[in-house]
């Protein structure tokens, strides 16, 4: 599906693209910043392991999804929001749990994976 935009909506579209870029990758660097450097991950309860399995079902589910896009740029763009998000998965593994950074990250995949579902569909006829 290839939509027909104008000269304005396609930069407007760039602008949107490269800052939500730039947001990803000042999330990703504030996160390694507060990451301490501990050697030894952490034990969690075994609630919190079933949300930290359940976290990486998503993203494999989100990776599934990902695959069945066949424009080369959205799904690059999209591919840069999973990576961001395996990479504050992986930061969250390294630390104690906090729920309330679990419950950012689970809402922010749960969004891009709607909006991922929405470009797939096929469109609406009237």
């Amino acid at each position: 599906m290839r939509l027909n935009l104008g000269s304005a909506s396609r930069r407007s579209l760039r602008f949107l693209t490269l800052l939500s870029l730039l947001v990803i990758g000042f999330v990703a660097r504030s996160q390694a910043a507060e990451t301490p450097a501990a050697s030894a991950r952490p034990s969690y309860t075994d609630e919190q392991k079933g949300l930290l399995a359940a976290l990486d079902a998503e993203l494999v589910r989100f990776d599934a999804m990902l695959a069945k896009d066949t424009d080369a740029a959205h799904a690059a763009f999209v591919k840069t929001l999973v990576d961001g998000f395996k990479a504050r998965r992986d930061a969250m593994n390294q630390a104690a749990f906090d729920q309330g950074k679990y419950d950012e990250l689970r809402f922010d995949l749960n969004v891009e994976y709607q909006r991922l579902a929405l470009w797939l569909a096929p469109p609406i006829s009237a």
